[in-house]
């Protein structure tokens, strides 16, 4: 048992060494929205209306304890909510401890958080748009573990992400791991909720984090494109123009979707999905990387797009030749 708190102790003491000379090697700082860089185009932090921020850079509860920011918020205090000083990041799993440097961190357990994000309770006819910046050391997050959670008034809504990046990646040496900065957006299309629960964990145990910085935009128009998503005709931003698009088509063909989005098969923006919003698919059909299941042939689009005078006539081609309702 003493033998077993020694190694411990060394092994954290080692750990917390490395952390203090990270912070200056950083290849990469956290993005600014600065309503130019996307997915940022909307919006700038500090400034724009219906925007939030909170930054994290030293934590005080390891476990069980909300950390509320301090490494700057905004707005600070408007009605109905706190809105940026009202972000707070809880780490859920016992064992974890807070290093000299502020971090949270755990060597016999597998860390995971989560980041409470209060909405402007807007409701029906808003989208919003969630990014989330976090700096790790030593083990990797889950990279699937990312989900955010809201109640749009009837049940609660479970989604994930959108868009992920890695931004930086160092080394770190002696104790193993790396220094890495992760991007993630997360968007809500035609509901904006009191609140959001952002969750994430680590992929094992030795994971540390670091910093964490949150923006949120909320607007009645449709959301600007992702970063590398400028592909016209990918609604689903998975870089690539195909089957995913067009079943957002044709899942909402003839539907009035409020303030829209490609999400909801409305790129162009007017609140309804038609002949425009496919437009754009076809138009672009092809382009990007391509997945690696199969997509319908070009000359197959081409008798599907002289055929879509009236939804029932797409889904009945649709049916017969079995390769435009893909179902996921």
């Amino acid at each position: 048992m003493i033998k077993t708190t020694v190694r411990f102790a060394i092994q954290s003491a080692m750990f917390a060494i490395v952390l203090a000379g990270v912070t200056s090697i950083a290849s990469a700082d956290f993005l600014v929205p600065n309503s130019s860089t996307a997915p940022f185009q909307s919006w700038t932090r500090g400034v724009t209306t219906n925007s939030l921020y909170a930054g994290f850079d030293v934590f005080t509860g390891a476990y069980a304890l909300p950390n509320s920011p301090d490494n700057g918020s905004w707005p600070v205090s408007p009605a109905p909510a706190p809105l940026g000083s009202g972000v707070t990041v809880t780490q859920n799993v016992d064992g974890a401890f807070i290093t000299t440097g502020g971090n949270i961190y755990s060597l016999g357990a597998t860390s995971a958080f989560t980041v409470e994000i209060p909405g402007h309770d807007y409701g029906a006819g808003w989208n919003t748009r969630v990014v989330a910046q976090i700096r790790s050391l030593g083990t990797m997050i889950d990279l699937n573990s990312f989900d955010l959670a809201y109640f749009d008034g009837a049940t609660t809504q479970t989604i994930g992400n959108v868009y992920y990046e890695e931004r930086a990646r160092v080394e770190l040496g002696g104790m193993g791991g790396d220094l890495v900065d992760h991007f993630v957006v997360f968007d809500i299309a035609g509901f904006n909720a009191g609140s959001f629960l952002f969750d994430f964990k680590a992929i094992e145990t030795s994971f540390s984090l670091d910093q964490l910085a949150i923006d949120t935009f909320t607007t009645q128009s449709a959301l600007s494109p992702l970063p590398g998503a400028a592909i016209v005709g990918d609604l689903d931003s998975d870089g690539f123009v195909g089957q995913g698009d067009l079943n957002l088509i044709l899942g909402n063909w003839g539907q009035t979707v409020g303030a829209g989005g490609p999400l909801q098969g409305d790129p162009s923006g007017d609140g309804s999905v038609g002949q425009d919003d496919l437009n754009q698919v076809l138009g672009g059909w092809g382009s990007g990387n391509p997945p690696i299941t199969p997509v319908p042939e070009p000359g197959t689009l081409a008798l599907f797009a002289t055929g879509i005078g009236a939804v029932v006539l797409v889904r009945s081609f649709a049916g017969r030749a079995g390769i435009l309702l893909a179902r996921k």
